[in-house]
């Protein structure tokens, strides 16, 4: 954000879900991995014009205390039909067994009160809000009524839980969270596809939130059709 001038960067801070997100990951070799998300063109087009061409090969990241030292941008791109139709495909009348684990500490926002478990409702509402505000509404757009995410929970099951209590630092105070993997089975076919669809995107977008200062990132570790 410093990259950019006064009057950008304050009207992307002002975005309610900010159209990116990003976290910083280490490897194995005891390096580390910073990942950015752009989930709109015109973020991509800010992105391209004002920060990635300004950007020195090597740059401290303040608020981490580390230095990342810049690669190539590798670029993915979804076509948003293509996620429908695949999911529809594979699951047919079969339910789902998801294995997704959460890569940086990940906590949502209920009530005003921070709630830092993977809870499924928050889960779904979290990624199908994103989803609604992102992608082509015309193309597939996702419920998030009361009733329909009751209809998600009862059949959607937490069938293993590993995660762990873990903090996220903002302005040098924490925000408890939680990171780790959790199993989840899908019994209703039409709910599992939409899982399948929003764990493909939840790579890219993250859940819960502030995904843009690197919480909630997010990798399905696996995907498998179960007998319902």
């Amino acid at each position: 954000m410093e990259q950019l001038s006064s009057e950008k960067a304050t009207a992307l801070h002002q975005n309610r879900r900010p159209p990116w997100a990003q976290y910083v990951t280490r490897c194995h070799d005891g390096g580390a991995l910073w990942v950015v998300s752009l989930l709109t063109q015109e973020i991509e087009r800010v992105f391209d014009a004002h920060i990635l061409s300004m950007l020195p090969k090597e740059f401290h990241l303040r608020q981490k205390g580390y230095s990342i030292l810049m690669q190539p941008p590798v670029t993915d791109r979804y076509l948003v039909d293509s996620w429908f139709f695949e999911s529809t495909e594979k699951t047919g009348n079969q339910g789902a067994r998801f294995e997704i684990t959460f890569l940086t500490p990940t906590a949502f926002k209920q009530n005003g009160k921070y709630v830092a478990q993977p809870d499924i409702r928050l889960i779904y509402y979290s990624l199908a809000s994103r989803w609604n505000e992102i992608c082509d509404l015309d193309i597939c757009p996702l419920n998030v009524s009361e009733e329909h995410m009751q209809e998600v929970c009862v059949s959607t099951h937490v069938a293993n839980d590993f995660t762990s209590e873990s903090a996220f630092s903002v302005n040098g105070k924490p925000i408890k969270g939680f990171r780790g993997t959790i199993i989840l089975t899908c019994e209703k076919t039409i709910v599992a596809r939409k899982w399948r669809m929003l764990f493909r995107y939840a790579q890219f977008c993250g859940v819960g939130i502030k995904t843009a200062l690197g919480m909630g990132a997010f990798c399905l570790k696996s995907d498998n059709e179960v007998n319902s």
